[in-house]
């Protein structure tokens, strides 16, 4: 007979063996970190980190370890970490791959944010603590410093650190027609500065090269979820196929204000789910863009009527490639309002690390990429900080309700500068009245 006390060294590995689903996705809310800029080397907030210098500044999975605490305690139960992977050496064009986004070879951890060990370690902690890891994974392409796809460029370029290196791997060298269906999931996102190559998934060696490989890394590390860099330069089946092999919940970066394009990637022969950017838009302009309220009400119609399950899809208000909230607008009253309705309209919330100390500087790249320990030294008393745990708790108190959990709001009533939400059992209220020198707090 097996004793509990038996299995307890076991759980950590047990919860690792299959990665967590849609449902068990659907009651979480996200932390979303940048490892280069989040927690600081050696525990030293003084540590000195220039945007315009575009150079990693030190954060790694184990400094990460070391502060689950303030993420925890705003009320999160999972973590999205930018992408693993090897990345370009050296300073390019545009600085050094501190984002981890210029990929070289994904099967390979970047030694800039740890070992595999270290990571390995980032998610037994969450696991410890009842949280899911999620990773970033960019497999749309390759970097390059240089764009020339000939073998022998392929074998010098990158120190010869890129997996693929036959010109078949790749589509050929082109420039992106945007709109162009075809040409964006063809031509190059970028073929100067620093190039990426986009990748020829429908070639076997290309797709069952990362198919294996997404299998292999969500079991050896305990993976789950995958937040897919520049979903839509990729087909639907391919993603479809890694996903469903590798067995993890899988969100897609669908970028641009085109909500019925983006519901094509989502469904039972492409992937879980996509972020919402339509509803991300419609929370700009209604609340620091000038719009009347009917612009989100807009918004919320079309993603109900376009998303297979709007219960699971991406939310969230800026990330790493946008202006920060607080940088379109100084009125935190309107930050906080769509904070709320970012939390409580439904699907997965996904919070860009420094909203809760209310960044306000980084308005573009590289300015919204700051080292988070140079604000506020991780404090858990600024406003934004001690609202998003109490919307926090609210909504995990209302997950509870199956009629709130397994739905999205529906408009119940709308006005020029306000509107009114049904979701389940709960009324959710939000105004884009200016109080810009209220001192509001959500409870």
């Amino acid at each position: 007979m097996l004793l509990l006390s038996n299995l307890l060294p076991l759980l950590p590995f047990l919860g690792q063996a299959s990665a967590a689903t849609a449902d068990e996705w659907r009651s979480r809310s996200v932390y979303q970190i940048m490892v280069d800029r989040f927690a600081p080397p050696n525990g030293d907030s003084g540590t000195p980190c220039n945007p315009d210098d575009r150079k990693y500044c030190g954060g790694t999975w184990s400094t990460l370890v070391s502060k689950l605490d303030y993420i925890q305690g705003m009320g999160y139960d999972a973590v999205w970490i930018s992408p693993t992977g090897l990345n370009i050496e050296g300073f390019t064009y545009y600085g050094e791959a501190y984002h981890g986004y210029w990929i070289t070879d994904p099967t390979k951890a970047n030694p800039h944010f740890g070992s595999d060990d270290d990571l390995k370690a980032l998610s037994a902690a969450l696991h410890d603590r009842g949280m899911y890891l999620m990773v970033d994974i960019a497999v749309y392409a390759l970097a390059s410093n240089t764009g020339d796809i000939s073998n022998a460029a392929l074998a010098a370029d990158n120190g010869g650190a890129l997996l693929f290196k036959d010109q078949a791997d790749y589509h050929p060298k082109c420039n992106i027609k945007w709109g162009d269906h075809d040409s964006e999931m063809k031509c190059w996102l970028a073929t100067s500065g620093v190039a990426l190559m986009d990748l020829d998934q429908s070639n076997s060696d290309v797709g069952d090269t990362l198919i294996n490989w997404a299998k292999d890394y969500v079991q050896e590390f305990g993976i789950d979820g995958f937040r897919i860099d520049a979903s839509k330069h990729m087909t639907q089946d391919f993603q479809h196929r890694m996903c469903t092999t590798a067995g993890v919940f899988c969100v897609g970066e669908v970028a641009g204000d085109n909500t019925a394009y983006a519901s094509r990637f989502q469904g039972s022969s492409a992937i879980d789910s996509v972020f919402g950017f339509g509803l991300m838009y419609g929370f700009v302009q209604s609340f620091t863009g000038g719009h009347k309220m009917t612009s989100l009400e807009n918004k919320i119609k079309l993603a109900a009527q376009s998303y297979s399950d709007p219960t699971v899809i991406g939310q969230f208000l800026d990330n790493q490639d946008l202006p920060r909230f607080n940088s379109l607008t100084s009125d935190k009253s309107l930050v906080y309002n769509a904070i709320v309705g970012c939390f409580m309209y439904g699907g997965i919330p996904m919070i860009y690390q420094g909203l809760e100390q209310e960044l306000s500087d980084g308005h573009d790249d590289p300015y919204n990429r700051e080292a988070l320990w140079l604000y506020n030294d991780f404090s858990t008393s600024t406003p934004s900080y001690v609202n998003i745990a109490n919307v926090n708790k609210i909504r995990h108190a209302l997950n509870g309700d199956d009629k709130f959990l397994n739905s999205v709001a529906t408009v119940q009533s709308v006005r020029d500068q306000d509107i009114a939400l049904v979701r389940g059992s709960a009324l959710i209220v939000l105004t884009n009245v200016s109080h810009p020198s209220a001192d509001l707090e959500c409870g």
